[in-house]
Formats: structure tokens, sequence, C-alpha cells
């Protein structure tokens, strides 16, 4: 697919945005026409013909399923619960060693005014192997308001292991208690705190759903203020969109685990979607937002984006690689497989090989090695099967495009000429799960 400016697409172009109340509030999203190959066709066939009770080809993974379908669906409505349950330690290899440290925090970065300031922020060090010469800034996900640093050490863990790196995790504020700019505020803390030891190329940030939108909305406030980038950027499922905009979350409700939003009527009105914003005019910034930025003529450091088929955020992947296609990005989509399943790689083979394909990125793209290798440009498919083959997709943004296509056939999405627009916002075609 040829890449032009979206200002020349806006013609002949499909519009995607979304509206709360009638009132639109979010930016269009802008992809072109396409012709679909003898690929996306397949693929297209696949999407129709799905059965909206299908689960991951894994027996581990839809055991796994169940229970976090039942758990994310009870806790979001008491977030008071979910958010002590959730924040549990998970399981770590055994030569593992886990050494809490606070982190000095900071609220003097430009644009961002927190007025909450925090004097430090709760982090630990994660070491498999004896300390090297690269560093991992890891931001866990939890949709900004549940998880911690301690949930996810399975995770940390293994990628200290397969990146032959350091790992610092940090338990950013959460909301509701503190909404944005507050995480982004600890994250930048955090990133800062490892440059007075390492040299920008020998850092990574990772994370994982909220924790991959704050790592890439970190990536972007460093290139906007001229500040050292990261040497790479590694994420599994980011949550890029908070308006939840785009096809894959009407469509792969059935074979996800995560809800549509948290319902806690305390917390939650019609001008607050989201908790991490204090009101809905904020989530289409960039840096709530991060598929809403803009590519400038300072590409983001080499990206890692990992998505699966049959999740919720698959598509937040997709259009984020193509709308900065001048940035070094290399997009995995793994098949039938749901939100975060690297994060059960002690129990699951094929989220094993996830997690070892992110710690090989990061271990490639960081260190003082001067050689790095070129990242795989062309979105790269996944199978769940035995050897786990990968596959080429050219043009994935028509999975994309199909999506919006099957919404209008549903009713959900409403098409006027190139745009098509959500038909209100009440989740009824995810209403057996809730």
């Amino acid at each position: 697919m040829s890449h032009q400016s979206l200002e020349t697409l806006a013609e002949d172009s499909l519009v995607l945005y979304t509206s709360f109340s009638g009132s639109p509030y979010v930016k269009p999203i802008v992809l072109p026409p396409f012709q679909p190959t003898e690929s996306e066709s397949k693929w297209r066939i696949r999407q129709q013909t799905r059965d909206t009770k299908q689960r991951p080809a894994s027996k581990a993974l839809r055991a796994i399923l169940s229970v976090e379908k039942w758990a994310f669906y009870t806790f979001r409505s008491k977030l008071s619960i979910g958010q002590r349950i959730m924040a549990t330690p998970t399981p770590v290899p055994f030569k593992t060693k886990i050494r809490s440290i606070s982190i000095a925090a900071r609220n003097d970065f430009a644009d961002l005014d927190c007025p909450h300031p925090k004097k430090t922020i709760p982090a630990e060090w994660v070491d498999y192997h004896k300390p090297s010469e690269r560093v991992i800034l890891y931001l866990h996900g939890g949709g900004y308001f549940m998880c911690s640093r301690k949930s996810h050490r399975a995770l940390t863990a293994r990628l200290s292991k397969h990146a032959h790196s350091r790992v610092i995790a940090i338990d950013y504020r959460l909301a509701p208690e503190t909404t944005y700019p507050g995480a982004l505020v600890d994250a930048l803390s955090a990133y800062t705190f490892l440059l007075k030891d390492y040299d920008p190329k020998q850092i990574a940030v990772a994370g994982d759903s909220a924790g991959g939108g704050l790592a890439t909305a970190l990536a972007l406030y460093l290139r906007d203020h001229d500040m050292p980038m990261p040497a790479c950027i590694a994420t599994a499922a980011p949550f890029l969109d908070v308006t939840q905009s785009l096809p894959s979350w009407y469509l792969n409700g059935p074979t996800d685990f995560l809800p549509v939003h948290a319902t806690d009527p305390k917390f939650k009105d019609d001008n607050r979607f989201q908790l991490y914003v204090d009101e809905n005019s904020q989530m289409c910034d960039p840096y709530v937002s991060p598929l809403f930025g803009q590519e400038t003529n300072k590409p983001l450091p080499p990206m890692l984006i990992q998505v699966t088929d049959a999740e919720r955020l698959r598509d937040d992947g997709i259009v984020f690689k193509h709308r900065f296609h001048k940035s070094p990005i290399q997009l995995e989509i793994y098949q039938e497989a749901f939100h975060v399943f690297q994060l059960w790689s002690f129990l699951d083979r094929f989220s094993k090989f996830a997690s070892q394909r992110m710690g090989s990125f990061i271990m490639q793209h960081t260190g003082t090695n001067s050689f790095k290798p070129d990242v795989i440009r062309e979105p790269l498919y996944i199978r769940n099967q035995e050897g786990f083959p990968i596959d080429s997709f050219e043009d994935c943004e028509a999975i994309v495009l199909d999506g919006a296509e099957q919404l209008v056939k549903q009713g959900i999405w409403k098409r006027e000429g190139n745009e098509f627009t959500v038909v209100g916002h009440a989740p009824s075609y995810d209403i057996d799960y809730l």
C-alpha cells in the first residue's frame, strides 16, 4: 500500500470516528481505500464466519480466558476490590532476584500539570541474570486503574531472562484517585532516573495494555520536547485509543476478557467515560490516546507491537502502525489468543514464544553493540500451531475497514458517504457477557 499524507487522502478515504451523546469529540482516523489481496480475502471470510463462542486454540489459554472474563466483569463495578486482588504477585523463575526501591518523583515536566505532586514512586529491580549493559523500564497494564508491578512479575522476570537485561518496574499512580497526567509524569520521572546511570541507547521502554499506551505516550512526549529517546519500545496489546473507537472493540468482545469500560457509579458519569481522564474531551489528547498523535520529521525509536487477532485492542496496533509509517514499527499479530496472553508464559507455550520474541527484540536493539538489525516493516501473522509458523500479512489495514463494514451490517455503525459513525455507545454487542 502506498502511503500518502493524511491531507491528500481526505477526499477518497474512509474516516472512522465516534461520538458520545450525539456530540463528536474524537479527531478523524483516516485510512485509504484498499483492494483486497488473496490473503486479505481469506481473512475476511474467516472474520465473517467466526463463531461468537470461539475461544483460543490452546487449552491453557481457554481456561485462563474463562477465569479472567469472570474476574474482570465482576470487579469493574467494584473497583476497590478489583484493585486489591489484581495487585497480587504472579510466579517468577526460580533464579529471579527482586529488590524494592523508591524513585524520586518530579513535577517539573513542561506542559504537564499534575495537581497532586508525589515525593517518591515505588519501584523494583527485577534481575534474572547478573546486571547487564541494558535496562528495561516496564510499565504495567490494568486500564490505568488496577494491577501493579507485582501483578506483572511473571512477565517482567521473563523479559529480564529473554532480553538479558535488568528490568525496573514502577507503580505509577492509578485512576480514579489520580487522573492524567499523573501516570505519564511518574513514567517520565522513572525514565529520567535511568538516564543518570544509563545511556539512552541502553534503555528500552516496555509495557502491556495501558502500560503499552503509556510507553508510547512517553516516547511521543520525549520526541515533542527534544529529550533523549530510548533505544526501543516494546509493547503487548498497547491501549492506544482510550476512546475505543475502532471495530475490534465491538467485534472481538466474545473472544476476549476485557470489559468495555469500568462501571463503578461512584466515579463515572456521562462526561467521564474513562477513569483515566477528568472529562471526555481529554481522550483525544495524543499523550492519552497516542493513536491521535502526528508523525513528524523525527521518527519514533524502533518499536514492537504485539496484538492478537481475537482481542479488543487488535485494531489499535494496526492503525497506529499505519499512521506512523515513517517510524520503524514491527507489528506482530498472534492467532487466536486473548489480551496480554504473554503474561501466562509460565503455563502456555504460545505465550512463552511471544514473550521470547519481545525479549529478543529488546536485546537486539539495546546495548552498546554497534550493529542493530533492521525492524521488520511488513506485518507478521504468527500461528498458534506446532512450531508457531510465521507468515507475512500485507495491507492489514483491510482488517479494520472490513470490521467497519460488518458493524454497518449489524446496525452498530452508520455509514454516510465515506464516513462511518458509531450509533450511540451502549455495548449491546456484548450484552450476553456482562
